[in-house]
């Protein structure tokens, strides 16, 4: 959890966790600029990872599949 302005918190002190139906509003289908670099990256998170780390990681990617729909490529 994060306490303490955080950057990307405009609206005062972030204290909860990431909201996976927040970022998938937040990303166009269409967007080829941020979503190509956090992908390998959240593909890539070990097994051995904290489980609320795999259950936040597996809801964010969950999320982006109207993204993932658009880009096949990067499904591999």
């Amino acid at each position: 959890m994060f306490t303490g302005r955080e950057p990307g918190c405009v609206h005062g002190p972030c204290s909860r966790p990431v909201n996976a139906s927040s970022v998938d509003r937040a990303v166009s289908s269409t967007d080829d600029t941020v979503v190509p670099h956090i992908l390998p990256t959240l593909l890539g998170i070990p097994a051995s990872a904290h489980v609320a780390v795999r259950y936040t990681n597996i809801k964010l990617v969950g999320s982006l599949c109207y993204w993932l729909n658009a880009h096949h490529q990067y499904l591999g």
